[in-house]
């Protein structure tokens, strides 16, 4: 990932730019500086660690599945992902 954070507001919106690591052994969320990864049980395969990513961004921003964008990256680590509209921004995210 380059220097542009990982984590900034479009309009209402909140654009993530996130490095994933499927078939980990728990889902975690890891925040260091300007780098956001998230840690998936989900296997990389037909599409469950995808799934598995959008059900707990959509969980921790309070918004449901569908609004949760995967907009880059479907079949790479680094992915780029929308959430329409959160309702609460998760620590993860914020920049304090």
């Amino acid at each position: 990932m380059d220097s542009e954070s990982c984590v900034r507001a479009v309009g209402e919106d909140i654009v993530l730019r996130v490095r994933v690591t499927p078939g980990a052994g728990a889902d975690r969320f890891e925040r260091n500086g300007d780098s956001l990864r998230i840690s998936i049980k989900a296997p990389p395969e037909d599409g469950k660690a995808n799934a598995r990513l959008v059900k707990l961004l959509a969980k921790a921003f309070k918004v449901p599945q569908s609004d949760v964008v995967i907009t880059s990256g479907h079949t790479s680590r680094t992915k780029t992902l929308r959430v329409c509209s959160p309702r609460v921004i998760p620590n993860f995210a914020s920049d304090g």
